[in-house]
C-alpha cells in the first residue's frame, strides 16, 4: 500500500495530488489527457523525481519494477542478457529465470538483438526484465502506446494474467479509455487545474467516458441472464451505452441479438441532444441506454415499466 500527498511546482506545470492511495492487488490507472501529470506521479514514486513537496508513504521498502514508454533494453546485450543482467542485480529473487521466461512466452526471442525486436516484443521483454527483479510493485508508463492492436491485445491479457497470477499491484498511465475498461480495478482521474479523483471501476466506467456510460457486466450475471455468449474470451462484458436499444414491444427482438429483461429506473439528460435511460435488471444491477431524445418524446415511457434491453453480437467492445 503506498499513501501519496504531494505537490509539484515546475516553473511551466504544477499540481497537488491530496490524498491518494495504491492499493495492495490491484490495478491502479492513472488516467487523462497528456501533459496532466500522470507520468509525473510514477516518477515521484519510483523516486527518479524528486523534486515534490509532501510525502509518499510506502508500507513496507518496496522493490519497485518500471516499465517505460519508450524500449529501455540494453541494445548491446541480447534479450537472454538483458533478462539476465536483472535477475543477477535482484538480491531476493522471487522468481527462476525459467519461470518467467515460460510465463511471458519469451524463450523464443532470448538469442535475438534488440534491434530485431516488434514493438509488442520489446514490451513483452521489458515486462520480463521488469519481473526477473523481484518487484513488489510494477510501474507501466503508457505501455501499449506504441503497438498496433493485436500486440495491445496480447500486451493487456499480459497485465492482466500478471495481475492475477502474481498478485502484484500495477500503476498503469493511460489516456485510452479501452486501457481503463480491460485493466482497471481502480482509477486515478487527472485533469489539468483540478486535483486528482479516484474511482472505482464501476464509477470510472460511468463518467469517463464523455460519449456516455459503459456498461459491465458479469460472468455469473450472464449465466443467470441466459445470454448466448462464449463467456471464455472475457472477465465482464462491457458494452457502451449507445449499442443498447430499449425495446417496449418483444416482438420487435431480433433473433440474431441478445436481450435483458429490465425495469426503467430513471431517465436522465445527458447531453442537448440525447437522454440515458437507467434500467434494472436482476433486482439490483443496472445498465444504462443511450438514446436520442427526439425518438424517445415519442414514446410515453416511465419510470417503473418493462422495457427489454438489446444488443447484438458484437456490442462488446473489448
Amino acid at each position: 500500500m503506498i499513501d501519496i500527498n504531494i505537490s509539484i511546482n515546475f516553473d511551466d506545470f504544477n499540481f497537488s495530488t491530496g490524498e491518494l492511495r495504491i492499493n495492495d492487488e490491484e490495478v491502479t490507472v492513472l488516467f487523462g489527457d497528456s501533459g496532466c501529470g500522470k507520468s509525473t506521479i510514477l516518477n515521484c514514486i519510483s523516486g527518479r523525481e524528486k523534486r515534490y513537496n509532501g510525502s509518499i508513504n510506502f508500507e513496507k521498502n518496496l522493490v519497485i519494477g518500471y516499465v517505460f514508454q519508450e524500449n529501455s533494453l540494453f541494445p548491446h546485450l541480447s534479450i537472454e542478457e538483458n533478462l539476465s543482467y536483472a535477475l543477477r542485480r535482484c538480491h531476493n529473487p522471487r522468481y527462476t529465470f525459467e519461470d518467467i521466461v515460460k510465463s511471458l512466452s519469451v524463450g523464443h526471442l532470448l538469442k535475438k538483438s534488440v534491434h530485431s525486436l516488434s514493438g509488442g516484443e520489446a514490451q513483452r521483454v521489458s515486462i520480463a526484465r521488469a519481473l526477473l527483479s523481484s518487484p513488489d510493485i510494477l510501474l507501466l508508463d503508457e505501455p501499449l502506446s506504441a503497438l498496433h492492436s493485436k500486440a495491445k491485445k496480447d500486451i493487456l491479457n499480459l497485465i492482466r494474467t500478471i495481475n492475477r497470477d502474481y498478485k502484484l499491484p500495477i500503476v498503469l498511465v493511460t489516456h485510452s479509455m479501452k486501457e481503463v475498461v480491460s485493466l482497471c480495478d481502480s482509477v486515478i482521474y487527472m485533469k489539468e487545474g483540478l486535483p486528482p479523483k479516484k474511482m472505482d471501476k464501476k464509477e470510472a466506467l460511468l463518467k469517463l467516458d464523455p460519449s456516455g456510460p459503459i456498461n459491465s457486466i458479469e460472468k455469473e450475471s450472464i449465466s443467470r441472464l441466459g445470454l448466448s455468449l462464449n463467456t471464455n474470451d472475457f472477465e465482464h462484458l462491457v458494452i457502451h451505452s449507445s449499442n443498447i436499444i430499449p425495446l417496449l414491444d418483444i416482438d420487435e427482438l431480433n433473433p440474431l441479438s441478445n436481450s435483458i429483461s429490465c425495469t426503467l429506473d430513471s431517465i436522465e439528460s445527458f447531453d442537448n441532444e440525447n437522454s440515458v435511460l437507467k434500467l434494472k435488471y436482476l433486482e439490483d444491477k443496472f445498465l444504462y441506454a443511450k438514446i436520442n431524445k427526439k425518438p424517445l418524446s415519442r414514446f410515453s415511457i416511465t419510470p417503473g415499466q418493462k422495457v427489454v434491453a438489446l444488443f447484438g453480437p458484437d456490442s462488446h467492445i473489448i
